[in-house]
């Protein structure tokens, strides 16, 4: 399966990354529990399974060596993040009241900056270890998986992907069973190190062998997926744990055998939503923030009709926003840190898009 033709990852992302959107969206007004949306988060599992797809995809048969592996990571990850981290801190430090949460320490600024998790000090975080950009935790996740995953890549690609597999799995099995009382243990030994490592299995299987299953299988998979994701919430009273987990690998997996079957069709808006979708997860907490702030002032969020309208409206105005900052500040970013220049209608490299769903979300 080539890197470049996985369409059914980048309709995921976009999907996910949509769901988390909506989630922070109804969160910020109605809270997090009533209205049946609290589910709505898991789309940061599906981000955690699709990122171990990419991390096999675009690594096999390539020799790649791990320094090559973390540059690239960076490249890809860090510029954005840093500049929408720094946004954040300017308004922390010269508009307070807009970020009426947010306290600024040094030590959890840099650590935010370093994808260190470190407690933060925002009022309501509650010891959380959360960055100055609250949803970049995943990415603080992420990062510490591409740091195990690049350290054995020396190792002969049969042997890496059980190893990277089965210490992926054992770190959240660890988890589970020890509970580490270390906050920074407790956060790094959870299920969704275990969803990272059934990705690196699913991508490892796509690139290792040319059979499909059928495509009513795949599509009975893909669809029990997106069912169970509300049914644990409501199965668990919002207290999922890791049962979301079973629900991302079923959507993804679903996802990459019917695309592997040849029957995903071409869904243009949703591949360009997948494209931006790491610029709409780490710009969408400041669209909806404004978005709130001006909907309260005049009066517009009342009532649970006009709160619906208004999360509807503000997740577009997020993708919208998203398409742009894609298009004038990430893809340029992509191509000056790689030492070349894209042309201005060429879209980014699909599978590097990693979208760490927001993980609070």
């Amino acid at each position: 399966m080539s890197s470049q033709k996985m369409d059914s990852l980048q309709y995921l992302r976009a999907i996910a990354a949509t769901m988390v959107v909506v989630f922070h969206a109804c969160a910020s007004i109605m809270g997090e529990g009533g209205y049946g949306h609290t589910w709505l988060r898991s789309g940061v599992d599906v981000f955690f399974v699709i990122s171990g797809v990419v991390m096999w995809v675009s690594t096999a048969g390539r020799g790649v060596t791990t320094g090559q592996f973390y540059v690239h990571r960076i490249r890809r990850i860090v510029p954005l993040y840093w500049i929408v981290t720094t946004v954040v801190l300017a308004i922390g430090l010269f508009l307070p009241t807009l970020l009426r949460s947010t306290r600024i320490e040094p030590m959890h600024v840099l650590a935010s900056y370093l994808f260190v998790p470190y407690p933060s000090p925002a009022v309501g975080a509650e010891g959380q270890l959360w960055p100055l950009l609250v949803v970049g935790w995943s990415l603080d996740n992420e990062m510490f998986y591409y740091l195990l995953f690049g350290l054995l890549l020396p190792l002969r690609e049969r042997l890496r992907a059980v190893v990277v597999v089965s210490g992926f799995l054992g770190l959240a099995l660890a988890g589970a069973v020890l509970q580490p009382r270390s906050p920074v243990l407790d956060f790094y030994m959870t299920h969704h190190a275990a969803e990272f490592g059934i990705g690196v299995a699913m991508g490892a299987v796509a690139t290792s062998t040319h059979r499909t299953l059928p495509a009513g299988l795949a599509l009975a998979a893909l669809v029990a997926g997106f069912a169970s994701l509300p049914a644990v919430f409501v199965i668990f009273d919002n207290e999922t744990g890791a049962s979301p987990l079973i629900g991302g690998v079923l959507v993804t997996f679903g996802a990459l055998a019917l695309e592997r079957a040849g029957h995903l069709p071409r869904i243009g808006w949703l591949e360009r939503i997948g494209d931006a979708s790491y610029s709409l997860y780490l710009t969408h907490p400041l669209v909806l923030s404004a978005s709130i702030s001006a909907a309260s002032r005049l009066g517009l969020l009342t009532t649970l009709p006009m709160q619906l309208v208004f999360v509807t409206a503000a997740t577009v105005v997020a993708i919208l926003v998203s398409f742009a900052v894609n298009r004038w500040v990430e893809r340029p970013l992509l191509a000056l840190t790689s030492g070349r220049r894209r042309p201005a209608g060429e879209p980014g490299p699909k599978v590097e898009a990693v979208r760490s769903a927001p993980r609070s979300a």
